[in-house]
């Protein structure tokens, strides 16, 4: 009998610290679930427990949940120190999984503080810890804070390109249905602006982003993703498909009342319009963007005036297109780069047909050594045009024409038949 109950002590001593700990993490996995539900309050009260815990590992995870509640609820230095801490046990007991978990958010804080290059750093090491633990969830939400970075490091796209490939493959790996319009609808833009794909499997991507949201609000989709297909036709000289697409896109901008979509939108269209030879249409859309812009001198105001000095251009008013693109400039290199080359590669263009050739290749050297490398594959190529005619005056027939093929065989990799067409113009000049 003594033995039969010491032996039941003995199953009650043992099943007790288990049963506590199996209940620290039932308790866990609700917090997250009310963090992840923003019941914030409910998650605060029942982390307080867990707070007290002597066990380094659930002390870890309590600190990195206490970190999260304070993100949201924008204490970032709290959230802060307390991650410091988190990261801090983790690191001592080597808790792979929560010094994961403990980077990516510091990261998220970095970038919310605007130092973009300290959170690119942190998540670049919280995403090295997830894929050593093959934690794809948190991967896929890691990657997302390094797209962030990235866009405003101004990353190179052939890295950016990788990262939006992956994020692709994760979605429908973790079969994310929330997220996989907003992914691919990045990929299919990136891809565009680098040139790393080809058009019609681009247009494909982007589609895909586009019919997705279509499909969940009900419309034609969002203006951006709308937007992305206008420009993606037009490159491939589907200019009937561009303008169909910039309507949409235009028509969505206004519904959503959105001063910034509606700047973009009304240039992106008013292009496959002048693209199209309709200008008296594009003048329209045109004079929409310039009564949206107002008289903010921000960065939308002077992005619209890149696009619509084209069309000053076209319509003969060369001054001030010029005056137009010098003052954007003036603006955007201490901002975007993508844009400040694009009005860049445009004035080397107007100073070259005013002959001002010396002007014109101070434009291209800059073009050529830029802050960053985040310019547009169509900016780069239209660079090249005219940096190729400034080798023809020079009498440099032999390198205009190597430059030129060059970039021939490129826009037709990219199925860039607009590109293709302007270059075999330039081919035939020579």
């Amino acid at each position: 009998m003594r033995l039969r109950i010491f032996f039941l002590w003995l199953i009650m001593i043992i099943q007790v610290p288990c049963y506590a700990q199996n209940n620290k993490e039932s308790t866990i996995t609700e917090v997250q679930r009310l963090i992840d539900n923003g019941d914030n309050s409910g998650a605060s009260e029942k982390l307080l427990g867990l707070l007290q815990s002597e066990n380094p590992k659930i002390q870890a995870t309590a600190l990195r949940l206490n970190g999260d509640l304070l993100i949201k609820s924008d204490q970032l230095d709290s959230a802060e120190k307390t991650l410091s801490k988190a990261l801090k046990i983790s690191h001592d007991i080597y808790y792979q999984e929560e010094l994961a978990q403990s980077l990516y958010l510091i990261g998220r804080i970095s970038a919310f503080k605007g130092k973009f290059d300290r959170a690119q750093e942190v998540a670049t090491k919280a995403l090295y810890m997830a894929k050593k633990i093959n934690n794809q969830r948190l991967e896929f939400s890691i990657n997302n804070l390094l797209n962030w970075t990235y866009f405003m490091n101004e990353v190179d796209f052939n890295k950016v390109g990788q990262l939006e490939k992956r994020q692709a493959e994760l979605v429908s790996l973790l079969d994310i249905k929330s997220h996989r319009a907003l992914v691919f609808n990045n990929l299919g833009y990136n891809l565009t602006v680098s040139g790393l794909a080809s058009l019609d499997s681009i247009i494909n991507v982007s589609l895909i982003a586009n019919n997705d949201w279509a499909e969940r609000e009900k419309n034609k989709g969002r203006w951006y993703s709308l937007m992305n297909l206008t420009w993606q036709h037009r490159l491939a000289n589907q200019l009937e498909k561009s303008v169909e697409y910039g309507q949409l896109s235009f028509a969505q901008a206004i519904k959503d009342d959105d001063r910034h979509a509606v700047v973009e939108a009304s240039f992106q269209l008013a292009e496959s319009l002048v693209a199209s030879n309709r200008l008296g249409e594009a003048e329209g859309y045109y004079l929409t963007g310039l009564k949206w812009r107002g008289d903010e001198n921000d960065r939308d105001g002077y992005v619209f005036d890149v696009y619509y000095s084209q069309f000053l251009w076209q319509k003969g008013e060369r001054k001030q297109a010029i005056n137009l693109l010098e003052k954007a400039i003036g603006f955007l290199e201490t901002s975007e780069v993508f844009y400040e080359m694009h009005a860049r590669m445009l004035l080397a263009s107007y100073y070259f047909d005013e002959g001002r050739f010396e002007n014109a290749q101070e434009q291209i050297e800059v073009i050529e050594s830029p802050r960053h490398n985040y310019i547009a594959f169509e900016t780069r190529c239209l660079a090249a045009i005219t940096k190729a005619k400034l080798f023809r005056v020079n009498g440099r027939i032999a390198f205009a024409e190597g430059l030129l093929n060059s970039w021939l065989e490129e826009s037709q990799r990219f199925q860039s038949d607009l590109l293709t067409e302007i270059i075999q113009n330039e081919l035939r000049e020579i």
